[in-house]
Parts: structure tokens; C-alpha cells; sequence
């Protein structure tokens, strides 16, 4: 069942219910104040007939009314109603008073009032007085049984424009496709469905990055991994051939070693690539000092720079951050990889960290030959590979996008321009963070 026709339903049963408990509790009123009504006519009656000194001995008197009466003087009926009989009527063991008793083939309301020698009896029949109460409470409830419908009516047409922006809601996700990931938009959205509609809106966008997240890694794995591939596949197919002609040596081996490590380097980029998301990284954040990441990836890195005999100096000072420590890591290995990497031979690599306002400002420049005004637009492009044709470098083309996918996790910015030093400077600007310790320290003011 739906939960429109279900609320129908329900508060349509609820005013029944209600209107017949209403009904019930009205009739019992109407009979009581009834009953009260007619005892007081009862004994008004009675009060006048005793007092009437006037009254003709044994001729009927007619009343209107179904009420019945006698006088009674010395055991002799002395007047009567037309409708009374001629005979005293039997009461039985009822006292003067009223009384419920049951004569000439009906059940009566008797009232018996008794003035010296008269006795004046006064009846009404009691299906008199339930005919009343049905017709006081017929009266009182119809013209509520008659609006019921409308309020039948009333109610659909609320309940369709309350449930209209669920209704809206369940015919968007009912018509999505199942590659449709767009988000919904409900008109006039209910204050309680819109954490439904935000919810779901952001599921379908991570579950929309998740998706293109998976094709870009299949497509980068795809067109990234062909070469190395293929490279490695002549060089068995060489050695195979150099090993039955009996000619090996020591180059062929040192080949296929490089291009196994340059395999493994694209493939640790894709996956550090794909490593950190959005998602799952406000999570992963935590107090990082800036100075001791950059002294790390220095001495990670400080073998490569020695056998290049090249120089490294770092200038920095305390600084935190509020992010991962480990794709900060990457960030800067990337970055000084790239330095020692395009640099060549004796360059001059130098590192710099300093504070400007609310951010940090780091500086990674290098000696070497630098990059052209288009490198620097399109160095940020995933497989793009700055200066590889004219010096031979080799590199997968992907160590900036990530440096750039970190930055923006960050929330930061990175560029790259000329280097004072003649080669390239690096610029990377990323928000700082008071650690929780130093808070913890800052005196507080009094109110």
C-alpha cells in the first residue's frame, strides 16, 4: 500500500471512529438531560392536577401528548387522562416518587405525587423519551456524518500536496538509468526530505568520481603500461636471440633492468595517483610540520643527489599543517625527483619554506635548463613529458598531475616559472595550521 492511500485510510478512520465515539457520547448526554427535562414536565404536571381543587370528579380530560394521568381521592379515580384508563393504575411496590413500571402494554416514567387524601399519578412512555434522544442526536450528527466526504476530500487533496515532493523524489530515481549519476533536484523540497535529496546527491557524485576514477585508471594503466611493455618484450625477444648466437652481454642485462625499474615507477605513480581521495583524506588529516617533511625527502633522496654530484640546501624553518603526512611526502618527492632528475649532472638544487600570512609559500628551484612558456601551461597534464625529446630523460609524465591532485586536496595552489638559479622554480602555496599543543598554551581572555 501506498503511504498516500495509506494516510487516507488511516485519517479517514480516525474521523469515523472519532464521529461515532462522538455519536455514542452524545446520546447518553442527550438521554440524561432528556430524562431530566421530562421528570421536571412530570412533576409540574403532577403539582398542578394536585393542587387544582377544580378538577370534574370522573370526566376524562384530554391532553395532548402520549402522557397519562390519574387523580385519585379515596381509592376513587376522581379524573383522567382520555388515554388513561378508568381503573387506578398499579404501580406496584413503587414508592411516591418516580418510578419505571410497565402497564396498558408499554414501559412507562410514572411520577406519583401525594397531597393529603389525593394522590395524583403522571406517566409518559418511555419510548417517548428514547425517540427524542435519537432524533436530538440524529439531528446533532448528520450534518457531521455529511461532511466526512469532504473531509475525505480535504484530506487527499493535503495529503497529495504534502507527499508531492516524495512523490517527485520516487519517479526521479524510478526514471534514472543506470549509468544516469546526475544529481536530483526536487521543487518546493520538503524540510525533511532535503537530507534525502542531499544525501543521495552526494552518493551519486562519489559513485560518478568512483566510476570515472576507475576508466581514467584503466585508460592511464592502458596507455601508460603499453611501452614498457612492448620495450620489454623486445628486450627478451633480444636476449633470447643473443643468448642461442652466444653473444650476451653485460649491456643487454643493464637495458632490461632500467626498463624494468621504469615499469615499476609507472606503475607505483599510478597508484600513488589513485591512492588519495577526496572522500577518505578529511579523515587522514593531521598536525604535519613542513620543516621535517622537506629534511626526510632530502635524505630519501640524498643518494641520487650525491652520485649526480649535484648540491641540495634547505631553508625553512617550524612550520604545521593540517594535512596526510604521507601524500605531503609524495608531493615534495615528486617535486625534488623532478629537480634532481631535469637538473642534470653538478646542478644546484634549492628548497626554501617560508611563512606569508596564513600560508606557507615553498620554493623548489634548480640550475638546470628549465621549461619553455608552453611547458609551463601543460606541465600539470597527466603523461605530458616536458623537454623528453631533447635530452632523453625518461619519466612517466604523471609526477606533476599528482603533485597538482595533492595541492588540491590541500586546498592550495601550485605553478611553476624561471628560476634565479637559471632552471625552474616550483611554487607550491599551501594553508597553514596552528598545531593543538601550541593552542593549548595560548592564554585565554576573561570575558
Amino acid at each position: 500500500m501506498s503511504i498516500q492511500r495509506y494516510l487516507i485510510v488511516l485519517i479517514i478512520s480516525i474521523i469515523t471512529l472519532a464521529s461515532f465515539f462522538a455519536a455514542l457520547h452524545g446520546y447518553r448526554a442527550s438521554m440524561t438531560q432528556l430524562d431530566k427535562v421530562f421528570d421536571t414536565q412530570l412533576q409540574a404536571i403532577a403539582e398542578v392536577l394536585g393542587s387544582n381543587a377544580d378538577i370534574s370528579r370522573g370526566a376524562p380530560m384530554l391532553v395532548s401528548g402520549h402522557y397519562v394521568f390519574q387523580v385519585v381521592e379515596a381509592g376513587q379515580v376522581i379524573a383522567r387522562s382520555a388515554n388513561a384508563p378508568a381503573a387506578q393504575l398499579s404501580l406496584g411496590a413503587s414508592p411516591p416518587g418516580f418510578s419505571d413500571d410497565t402497564f396498558m402494554g408499554e414501559r412507562w416514567r410514572a411520577f406519583t405525587l401525594t397531597q393529603g387524601q389525593r394522590t395524583v399519578i403522571v406517566a409518559q412512555p418511555a419510548q417517548q423519551r428514547v425517540e427524542s434522544a435519537e432524533y436530538v442526536l440524529y439531528e446533532a450528527i448528520f450534518p457531521l456524518v455529511m461532511t466526512i466526504p469532504i473531509i475525505g476530500l480535504l484530506v487527499l487533496y493535503v495529503i497529495q500536496q504534502s507527499l508531492r515532493p516524495l512523490r517527485v523524489l520516487s519517479d526521479e530515481l524510478r526514471e534514472k538509468g543506470v549509468n544516469d549519476l546526475a544529481p536530483i533536484h526536487v521543487d518546493g523540497n520538503a524540510e525533511e526530505l532535503k537530507p534525502i535529496e542531499t544525501t543521495l546527491n552526494r552518493l551519486f557524485d562519489r559513485l560518478s568520481a568512483a566510476f570515472e576514477r576507475e576508466q581514467q585508471l584503466s585508460a592511464n594503466a592502458a596507455h601508460e603500461l603499453r611501452t614498457p611493455i612492448s620495450v620489454l618484450t623486445i628486450n627478451v625477444h633480444n636476449l633470447t636471440k643473443a643468448y642461442k648466437e652466444n653473444s650476451l652481454t653485460p649491456d643487454a642485462f643493464t637495458e632490461l633492468k632500467n626498463n624494468v625499474n621504469r615499469m615499476a615507477h609507472v606503475i607505483e605513480q599510478i597508484i600513488a595517483l589513485y591512492r588519495f581521495l577526496p572522500e577518505n583524506f578529511t579523515a587522514a588529516r593531521v598536525d604535519v610540520n613542513l620543516e621535517t617533511i622537506l629534511q626526510e625527502v632530502i635524505v630519501n633522496n640524498y643518494t641520487e643527489i650525491s652520485t649526480q654530484a649535484q648540491s641540495v640546501s634547505l631553508e625553512t624553518g617550524p612550520i604545521w599543517l593540517s594535512g596526510d603526512a604521507f601524500s605531503l611526502t609524495t608531493l615534495f618527492e615528486n617535486l625534488l625527483h623532478n629537480a634532481i632528475k631535469y637538473g642534470g649532472a653538478g646542478a644546484e638544487i634549492r628548497l626554501s619554506a617560508s611563512l606569508q600570512a596564513d600560508t606557507a609559500r615553498v620554493l623548489i628551484d634548480d640550475s638546470g635548463t628549465g621549461l619553455t612558456e608552453q611547458d609551463y601551461e601543460r606541465i600539470f597534464q597527466r603523461f605530458y613529458r616536458a623537454g623528453e625529446q631533447s635530452d632523453g630523460v625518461r619519466g612517466s609524465g604523471l609526477g606533476m598531475s599528482i603533485a597538482q591532485h595533492i595541492i588540491d586536496l590541500h586546498q592550495g595552489s601550485i605553478h611553476c616559472e624561471k628560476s634565479p638559479l637559471g632552471g625552474l622554480r616550483v611554487v607550491v602555496i599551501l594553508p597553514t595550521h596552528k598545531p593543538a599543543h601550541e593552542l593549548a598554551q595560548e592564554p585565554t581572555s576573561d570575558a
